[in-house]
């Protein structure tokens, strides 16, 4: 084994006597910026494998270059949050010398802890005002994409939380929303629909937004938290010319479908969504969501849409029509008999209460025998007060007549 392999051996095991003696050894004259044959220096290799006082050492020797790169790109600060070893980045960032944001193609310190799921280095590393929360990978990934799309919700509302955060970034046109969305997360969907700076209806370069997405992939209960947000979209399309709705039939995802059709803000005729929809559920044989289309949407397929349709497929479309017609057939005739029964049962109500003997039958004829005897009284005042009009006007009338003179005898 030679000088250069033992030093490189001793950083990777964390043979603190071994490395310290060879580095100290100016016969030796070993360069510390020593790599091997993937280019990981003996500081990357300590950093990588957590040997905190090998770190030290290699730090306190002024011809380390700390900010290296292997052939992946990484450095020694990216490789330590990578594996978790907070000592190590705390001990790091105090070192002036070494970049917080050094990218080189690579992949961001920062990155790497968010990526990974380690949250206290997230959150030291988010207190240096050195460090860009926005940078990105080589593929043009944030931290906040990168934890979104492995799913570590703590660390996305970390990030959030920061006032520099860009919530809006993409990749490509994917947002941590639209990733988050994709996989199904719906604990990091309302994290970051309750932030306000949040373009729901965001779209990658495909034209798909969350919404969307979530629909593709079935998950009902992101697509119902969606949807409960007044400021998404549901008639929005991709390039295609597929909506939400389009995606859950051609799936045969039931529930979406329900969900989306009842939403009030659902426009049907735009962009044929609802015949389309239709016609996708034909030809997937997803005989459930067509019914549940044929039913909900009014909407049917004309003659010419139906002949572009297989045999087989013309067939299922109008057995499927026939059954929703049926449904319709069914639920008029147990509406006119729910009003009939309703009816006969006001019916019966009334005979029962009426009835000689009933409680509605004795209070009408106690009315009824009230109002006989308040109709009698008021006929017998009448006519005693006209009796009296009628000896008064005949005094009145002889009291106004001229007296006859006496005839004497």
């Amino acid at each position: 084994m030679t000088i250069e392999q033992e030093f490189l051996n001793a950083a990777r095991t964390g043979d603190q006597k071994t490395f310290l003696n060879i580095l100290n050894d100016h016969s030796t004259n070993i360069d510390p910026n020593q790599a091997d044959e993937h280019g990981e220096t003996v500081l990357i290799i300590a950093a990588q494998n957590g040997h905190i006082d090998i770190v030290r050492a290699l730090l306190a020797d002024k011809r380390v270059d700390p900010d290296h790169p292997n052939q992946k790109s990484n450095t020694a600060l990216m490789e330590a949050a990578r594996g978790g070893h907070i000592d190590i980045v705390r001990f790091m960032l105090a070192d002036k010398r070494i970049d917080p944001n050094c990218n080189d193609q690579g992949n961001e310190a920062l990155i790497w802890a968010a990526r990974c799921g380690f949250i206290d280095i997230v959150r030291f590393m988010l207190a240096d005002k050195r460090i860009d929360p926005n940078q990105v990978d080589k593929y043009g990934r944030t931290a906040l994409i990168d934890a979104a799309f492995h799913g570590h919700g703590d660390i996305v509302n970390i990030l959030l939380a920061d006032e520099r955060i860009d919530p809006n970034h993409s990749e490509q046109g994917n947002t941590a929303h639209k990733w988050a969305a994709c996989f199904g997360y719906i604990d990091i969907v309302r994290t970051i629909l309750a932030d306000e700076r949040v373009n729901p209806n965001h779209a990658d370069k495909y034209g798909r937004t969350a919404l969307i997405v979530a629909a593709f992939y079935g998950h009902g209960d992101i697509v119902n938290m969606l949807l409960a947000d007044k400021r998404v979209n549901p008639n929005r399309t991709n390039k295609n010319g597929y909506t939400a709705l389009f995606q859950a039939a051609s799936y045969g995802h039931s529930d979406i479908v329900s969900a989306l059709i009842d939403d009030p803000r659902i426009d049907l005729s735009h962009a044929d969504q609802a015949k389309k929809a239709i016609i996708a559920a034909t030809k997937n044989k997803h005989d459930k969501t067509l019914l549940l289309l044929l039913k909900s949407s009014g909407q049917r397929l004309s003659v010419d849409d139906i002949a572009n349709l297989t045999r087989s497929d013309q067939g299922l479309y109008r057995f499927m029509l026939y059954r929703t017609r049926l449904l319709c057939r069914a639920r008029f005739q147990g509406i006119v008999r729910g009003i009939i029964i309703f009816r006969r049962m006001r019916l019966r109500a009334a005979e029962a209460v009426y009835a000689p003997g009933g409680t509605g039958y004795v209070v009408a004829a106690d009315s009824f025998a009230s109002a006989a005897a308040s109709q009698q009284s008021s006929s017998t005042i009448t006519l005693t007060s006209t009796e009296t009009n009628d000896t008064t006007a005949g005094i009145t009338r002889n009291s106004s007549e001229p007296a006859k003179p006496l005839n004497k005898k």
